[in-house]
């Protein structure tokens, strides 16, 4: 969970409080099948789980094509659970990324293929699936009925034909959950399975969130301040390598359901404490451009004990003699904050408490509750994205015969 929340911003933001629980209650009113409604969804958490055993019990290793929601989520699950590297996630159609894909898997015969798309016709996510067909064909290597998994919607696509053609397993996407809102969907819900994470923890995780009004208000509450402080940029500064990821689901999060016309909401950046520390603090301290950094850490990222730092050859670390390894972030995160507050610079400082699926899933929900309910507050609409289907669209005018 989100045990710890120091806000600092500029501003008076008691006149944005209204809109804020304006936004919460249009949120309330959304249909059935929208993203908060997933405790509700049954019959995918079982299905999920199911097929996530199973795949476990056949396949050693996992191929996951998806791109955007389809993959940040699945990121960032794997990047705290698959310890044994299990899985592989194709989500660019990189040439590159496609030979390391082929030198890490070891026999095809033993991989299981997930497909993720939303829509079923996403171009990249169509593009490596082809590409993977075509590869096991010219290998003259036959898939199995139960070696592809495909998530996507149930609208006919080419992909759900597809599947349905080969008797394939579907995990279906509930119709109005976009792909950004999608994780706690089978996108989410089949890597936490694969990984033998235990689901009721996750839903423990989703229901705090869901139950926090007041958390999610105050956040809301503090980005309209920042909107109307003209802030241009909001950075989300994980101090977490394992968070890279959550970092970078949230900059699409964010930049997908609020860079609408007339919200004037801050551009994402997605950061990484202590890498980032030494190449944008500078900037974040004393640059230009006026900001809000957010800032995230976890108290207790491992379960492991560390020895203190003791004695050292090092004089220069010798004011940290007392230290263990997993207090150094935690403290950087710590400075961090105080030397932006110190400069006037608009910050928040998160404290996750560690990075077991509760907190995680806490975590997730309260960052989709927040920027849905931002958008609505901001009378807009957060759950699509025109900007983006213009670029599909033009893509193929580009494409010459």
């Amino acid at each position: 969970m989100i045990s710890h929340f120091f806000p600092h911003h500029n501003g008076n933001s008691s006149k944005f409080n209204q809109k804020a629980q304006e936004g919460w209650n249009l949120l309330q009113n959304q249909t059935e099948s929208a993203f908060h409604h997933c405790l509700k969804w049954q019959s995918l958490w079982e299905k999920s789980q199911t097929i996530g055993y199973q795949i476990n019990e056949k396949w050693p290793q996992i191929v996951w094509i998806g791109i955007g929601g389809s993959s940040l989520g699945t990121q960032i699950i794997k990047d705290l659970y698959d310890v044994d590297n299990r899985l592989f996630i194709l989500d660019n159609p990189d040439p590159r990324l496609w030979e390391h894909c082929i030198n890490w898997v070891q026999d095809w015969r033993n991989v299981h293929i997930v497909v993720a798309s939303k829509s079923g016709s996403t171009l990249e996510t169509l593009v490596l699936f082809h590409q993977i067909l075509s590869f096991l064909s010219e290998k003259h290597i036959s898939i199995q009925k139960n070696q592809v998994t495909v998530i996507s919607d149930k609208k006919p696509s080419d992909l759900l034909h597809l599947a349905s053609h080969n008797g394939w397993t579907h995990l279906e996407i509930p119709e109005k959950v976009g792909g950004r809102y999608s994780i706690f969907s089978p996108i989410g819900l089949l890597p936490f399975s694969l990984f033998k994470v235990n689901l009721n923890l996750v839903k423990e995780g989703i229901q705090q969130a869901l139950d926090d009004q007041k958390r999610i208000c105050e956040l809301v509450t503090l980005s309209l301040e920042s909107i109307a402080c003209h802030h241009q940029l909001i950075h989300f500064f994980c101090y977490s390598s394992s968070l890279r990821y959550y970092g970078l689901w949230m900059q699409q999060l964010w930049a997908e359901s609020l860079g609408k016309k007339g919200s004037y909401a801050p551009f994402p950046v997605a950061l990484v404490g202590a890498n980032d520390q030494h190449s944008v603090l500078q900037y974040l301290v004393d640059g230009a451009a006026s900001s809000w950094s957010h800032i995230i850490y976890v108290r207790s990222p491992s379960n492991r004990s560390y020895p203190v730092i003791g004695q050292t050859p090092f004089p220069s670390l010798n004011w940290a003699h007392q230290l263990t390894l997993n207090q150094v972030l935690p403290l950087e995160a710590h400075a961090t904050y105080q030397s932006l507050i110190q400069n006037n610079r608009s910050s928040t400082l998160w404290e996750v408490e560690d990075l077991g699926p509760q907190s995680v899933s806490h975590l997730l929900m309260t960052s989709m509750l927040w920027v849905a309910t931002l958008g609505l507050a901001l009378q807009i609409n957060p759950f699509d994205q025109p900007g983006v289907e213009l670029g599909k669209k033009i893509i193929k005018t580009l494409v010459k015969v």
